[in-house]
């Protein structure tokens, strides 16, 4: 029992030294295989990131006007993952805006240095951000907060589940290409609890909503690349992060 408990604990830290910035440590290298497995606790490392976010909204309040924080809350979004969905935002805006075939946005992906395309997308994700998050109803912005990163990871792992991986090699391939079912199903299953749990009826439609939108990311990304890599995971973690800003706006739109 405690042998399997540690297995799962040593997972998820796995997961949230993967996911984030904080100073995890590990006894050993994972195996790919631990990695692979790690997908099932994604949710819950979007849980920590919700925690983050709720604590420092509820300190901020007093203190500031709710355009501040939320550009602080979405600094804090970025420091929290070093970055790293952001750059495959980037990279994907940069590939597949530039009107080549696969292989050329496959090389563009991999390209370290930011395009035009890539940087006008973060930009537009940024005032998307702060304008959906203005309007999100005052009763669930604490709700939202939280769920936010949760669902957003978990359609990271939907994606990589769904997904194949259209490069020989590449870090993206350690999740895409091992993703498992049970994996798949606990991290879908995690977030449909906490979108119930938190919205009630209207978290049904939450979830059901993302799961549509990173279908339809799944979708385009294989039209244009015949596969999903690690950037399109990161791509999917930002789109439906203002996805479910924007449903939560419209599944309370009555209450504004």
């Amino acid at each position: 029992m405690f042998q399997s408990l540690f297995k799962e604990v040593q997972l998820f830290l796995i997961a949230l030294q993967f996911l984030s910035r904080l100073p995890v440590k590990l006894s050993a290298e994972p195996t790919v295989e631990q990695m692979a497995a790690s997908e099932r606790y994604f949710p819950l490392v979007g849980l920590v990131l919700g925690l983050h976010l709720f604590v420092i909204d509820i300190l901020l309040r007093p203190y500031f006007p709710v355009m501040a924080i939320n550009v602080i809350l979405i600094a804090a979004m970025m420091l929290f993952s070093g970055g790293l969905h952001l750059d495959g935002f980037a990279d994907c805006m940069d590939a597949f805006y530039s009107s080549r075939n696969k292989e050329k946005m496959l090389e563009i992906m991999k390209d370290s240095h930011l395009g035009v395309m890539g940087g006008i997308g973060m930009i537009l994700l940024f005032a998307l951000l702060i304008t959906f998050m203005q309007i999100i109803p005052h009763e669930v912005r604490s709700k939202t907060l939280l769920i936010m990163p949760i669902v957003s990871r978990a359609m990271m792992v939907n994606l990589a589940f769904y997904g194949i991986y259209p490069r020989e090699e590449g870090l993206g391939a350690i999740y895409i290409e091992n993703a498992r079912g049970r994996d798949w199903f606990i991290a879908l299953a995690t977030t449909a609890i906490f979108c119930v749990y938190l919205f009630k009826m209207k978290g049904v439609i939450l979830f059901l909503l993302s799961y549509a939108v990173s279908l339809s990311i799944l979708r385009y990304s294989v039209r244009r690349i015949e596969g999903v890599t690690g950037d399109v995971l990161g791509m999917t973690n930002e789109v439906i992060t203002l996805a479910v800003l924007l449903i939560v706006k419209f599944l309370y739109l009555k209450k504004m």
